[in-house]
């Protein structure tokens, strides 16, 4: 009985304000349409790039777990475009 009158009172208020049936308005989009995304795991290793080094403010470059760039890419980005590879300590 309860869930009616909830009902009838949503129609009425969609119906004062001039929203048509099965119309979606601004905030049910919002709160109804949303997608839940996993963050991912990075690595341990963090890239200073084109000369940045640890306790500057530049760009930083952290790989996702099972993308990290191999050995080559590596000693070219260090030879190419002074980057400096450094591993997180973690405590």
């Amino acid at each position: 009985m309860e869930s009616t009158k909830r009902e009838d009172a949503a129609t009425t208020t969609r119906k004062s304000y001039g929203i048509k049936e099965g119309e979606m308005t601004k905030d049910e989009d919002i709160t109804t349409n949303f997608v839940l995304h996993k963050q991912p795991e990075y690595l341990d290793w963090q890239c200073y790039m084109f000369g940045n080094r640890p306790g500057k403010i530049g760009m930083i470059y952290r790989p996702v777990k099972g993308y990290e760039p191999n050995w080559f890419v590596r000693w070219m980005m260090k030879v190419c475009f002074d980057c400096l590879w450094v591993k997180e300590k973690n405590t």
